[in-house]
């Protein structure tokens, strides 16, 4: 299958039709509502980005060698990954944004862990599904977590718990909290809720995206080895202080005005 080449102009040019049905028009909808969050979230989309580059700094640190050793390649899921929950967040599409908020984290932990446990790395590569051993349970990934990312523990168990919340698991939580009711010439009805634009719900989307972005560079980030560039120590260091010091999804980042709940909690309305 050959590769299909996009020009500029190709990319640049919005075809007559785009828009005109509902699909195209739910994406260009779903385009003007992240530049909307881009504006009113600047500081934090700022800060998103210097993470996005840590991650980056972390994932991509060793050359591809060929042989898809299972550490890596899950390892470089994680960026994408990431860079795709930013931008369901910035839509407002909180319910699919906590899906792959749980891939982030689970591609870091599983490079963590079959990287400490090469049986695992093995049962991995031959897509052993049925797990008969629990190599890939949570159990055994919080052992490696707790092992060889001790700083990463408390996290890891809060942003996987809160992704299962909001909707990573089709549980009742989740469902629930991706289901709105409205008002219709009869009464109202209610129906599954495509993406918000409450303000301080997405700043809380971009904090969960914080929260698994910074758990992902504990998970991946390795200072002493030798691939390791200083440069990616001392920006994940920045990042790391400044979601300890101030979450992106306890305020409103564009004013610094605290806003009510804490990262990874629904507001009361």
């Amino acid at each position: 299958m050959g590769k299909l080449e996009l020009t500029k102009d190709l990319w640049l040019k919005v075809p007559h039709e785009w828009g005109c049905d509902p699909l195209s028009a739910a994406i260009e909808e779903s385009t003007g509502r992240a530049r909307r969050s881009f504006s009113l979230h600047k500081v934090a989309v700022d800060r998103l980005n210097r993470l996005d580059i840590a991650i980056a700094m972390s994932v991509y640190r060793h050359p591809p060698t060929g042989d898809f050793e299972p550490a890596t390649v899950l390892a470089w899921r994680v960026h994408p990954t990431f860079r795709s929950t930013v931008q369901l967040a910035m839509e407002g599409r909180l319910f699919e944004a906590a899906q792959l908020t749980r891939s982030v984290i689970e591609c870091a932990a599983y490079s963590l862990h079959v990287r400490a446990n090469p049986a695992a790395a093995r049962a991995w590569s031959a897509r052993r599904l049925d797990d008969e051993e629990g190599r890939f349970s949570v159990k055994s990934i919080s052992t490696s977590v707790d092992a060889h990312a001790p700083r990463a523990r408390d996290l890891f168990k809060h942003v996987y718990e809160d992704s299962i919340a909001f909707g990573a698991h089709p549980n009742v939580g989740g469902v629930i909290s991706g289901t709105e009711a409205y008002s219709t010439p009869t009464g109202l009805a209610a129906g599954a809720m495509s993406a918000t634009d409450d303000a301080s719900e997405i700043a809380q989307c971009l904090g969960r995206a914080e929260m698994s972005g910074i758990l992902a560079v504990r998970l991946l980030h390795r200072r002493n080895d030798p691939y390791t560039d200083p440069r990616a120590t001392a920006l994940i260091d920045d990042c790391d202080s400044a979601f300890e010091k101030d979450p992106i999804g306890t305020r409103r980042a564009s004013t610094g005005t605290q806003i009510q709940g804490k990262p990874g909690r629904p507001i009361t309305r």
